[in-house]
């Protein structure tokens, strides 16, 4: 428990949440206040700021302080504008007035940095960054260093043969660039990269990251090599995740976005991911758990943070593990609300929008009979929605 000056001896607080300083734009607080007097509200920084948390039961702290009238939870969301030199300032308002206290946090992760250099796609920019991986290629199928790449397109350990070119290295046996759908047939995969995403650029500016699924990208960082299935402009290196071509200990950092569930193997390409780390490497993984069905091409898994874990082995040391924005479970409910109103029978979409959230609580085997739930198609049904971020570092 943390306990304020004496002059503020009417109260105590705690902050379970965050316990180190944020990278992040919006975090979740969680804590706990124990007052001598009423208690009416509690703030995220000032009252002024309207960041009001809602209060919540807290009954292990009622049983843990028995002399203390007035107990009760708070929990929300916050911004770093409620933090000040490595504080977080919460304001608890009380029958004797308003006290603005300030909790210490411990350092961030990854300090915040300077948005990082970032180039447009051409040709040179692209054969500058190939030409940084001489060395640190290895053969897909038999793992052997490949030590003249990429100026010779065959592995001398197993005679595989590639296709290499000055902007792009294709890793691919012609069976399998064959079975890739085309650019644009499943929708292109355009993101970018958040706080946290963009300080690891910076802070190995010297170093290389693998965005290992990258996607389609509208920017070039000269550090980091995209990785992916499909040809599109921002490839560097055309490969499966299961069987990463780059040699052991390559990496700096690897990120893997909305990546994981497109693939047939996770935990082989987890255990690749580690095995192209350097030892304490960071790894940013961020797969959905609750998100309508997408295949690009295809999707096979959905996971917790407990899967994220196992997916990366017993040498990945967990480091954070949390909800995105662009996770919150609203996006869940949207998803899921969309997906069931687009894959319903016209006949049953008036009574499914005008349906009320209280009329959804009801056991499920409640509504078996309705028309809103017999006429959804199957696709339909399979389609649910939200995300988890993991962050973790490979032991040494």
């Amino acid at each position: 428990m943390s306990t304020p000056p004496a002059a503020l001896s009417e109260l105590q607080f705690h902050i379970d949440l965050p316990t180190t300083t944020p990278a992040y734009a919006h975090f979740a607080v969680k804590g706990w206040v124990a007052s001598l007097t009423p208690l009416h509200a509690v703030f995220a920084g000032t009252v002024a700021a309207g960041n009001r948390l809602a209060l919540i039961p807290r009954p292990d702290v009622s049983a843990a302080l028995p002399s203390c009238p007035y107990v009760s939870g708070f929990v929300g969301q916050a911004t770093g504008a409620e933090i000040s030199d490595g504080q977080l300032r919460i304001t608890i308002v009380t029958a004797s007035g308003e006290h603005t206290l300030a909790h210490p946090l411990r350092p961030p992760l990854f300090p915040p940095a300077a948005p990082p250099a970032h180039f447009a796609i051409t040709p040179e920019f692209k054969a500058r960054k190939i030409r940084r991986l001489a060395g640190h290629l290895a053969c897909p199928i038999c793992k052997a260093i490949l030590p003249d790449a990429p100026s010779r397109e065959t592995c001398a350990g197993c005679g595989a043969a590639f296709e290499f070119s000055p902007t792009l290295l294709d890793f691919f046996t012609p069976a399998q660039r064959a079975s890739i759908p085309a650019v644009g047939a499943t929708g292109d995969s355009l993101g970018g990269y958040d706080e946290v995403m963009n300080a690891l650029v910076q802070h190995f500016a010297d170093g290389l990251i693998l965005d290992c699924g990258a996607g389609l990208k509208d920017r070039l960082f000269s550090n980091v090599i995209n990785l992916e299935i499909m040809d599109y402009p921002s490839t560097d290196v055309r490969a499966f995740n299961e069987s990463l071509p780059f040699a052991t200990g390559t990496f700096d950092a690897v990120f893997t976005l909305a990546t994981l569930e497109h693939v047939r193997d996770p935990f082989a390409a987890g255990a690749e991911i580690m095995r192209v780390l350097k030892p304490h490497g960071i790894v940013y993984s961020m797969v959905p758990l609750l998100v309508p069905y997408h295949g690009y091409p295809n999707h096979y898994y959905n996971m917790t943070v407990e899967g994220h874990r196992l997916v990366f082995g017993p040498s990945f040391e967990p480091l954070d593990a949390s909800v995105p924005l662009s996770g919150n479970p609203m996006w869940a409910l949207s998803g899921l609300l969309h997906a069931w109103h687009n894959n319903l029978a016209p006949s049953a979409r008036p009574e499914f929008l005008n349906l009320r959230i209280g009329d959804l609580l009801a056991p499920p085997l409640t509504y078996t009979d309705r028309d809103f739930v017999r006429h959804l198609t199957p696709e339909g049904a399979l389609e649910i929605a939200a995300m988890t971020r993991f962050i973790g570092r490979k032991r040494s």
